[in-house]
C-alpha cells in the first residue's frame, strides 16, 4: 500500500486520489478489524455484516474490471 500512495500517477489525478482514499481505509490490520467489530451494537450486527458484504462484492466487481487487467476501455471511459 506505501507504494501506491506514493504513486504520484496516482496521486495527482482525481481518480487516483478517489481510489486511494478507500484503499488505505480498508487497509487495517486484523487486530483493528477485530476492535471494529467490537464496536458494532448487536441490534446494528446484521446491518454492519450486509454493509461489509456489499463493499466486498463492489471490490470483487472493481477488481474484475477489464481495465485493471489490461482490458480495452468500456464505453464512455478514455483509453
Amino acid at each position: 500500500m506505501p507504494n501506491l500512495c506514493r504513486d504520484p500517477s496516482l496521486r495527482l489525478t482525481e481518480p487516483g486520489r478517489t481510489l486511494l482514499h478507500p484503499l488505505t481505509a480498508q487497509s487495517l490490520d486484523s487486530g483493528t478489524w477485530r476492535w471494529l467489530a467490537t464496536g458494532v451494537p448487536v441490534h446494528r450486527r446484521a446491518d454492519v455484516v450486509r454493509a461489509a458484504r456489499r463493499c466486498a462484492e463492489q471490490w470483487l466487481q472493481f477488481a474484475g474490471e477489464p481495465e485493471l487487467r489490461g482490458g480495452t476501455p468500456g464505453p464512455g471511459r478514455a483509453g
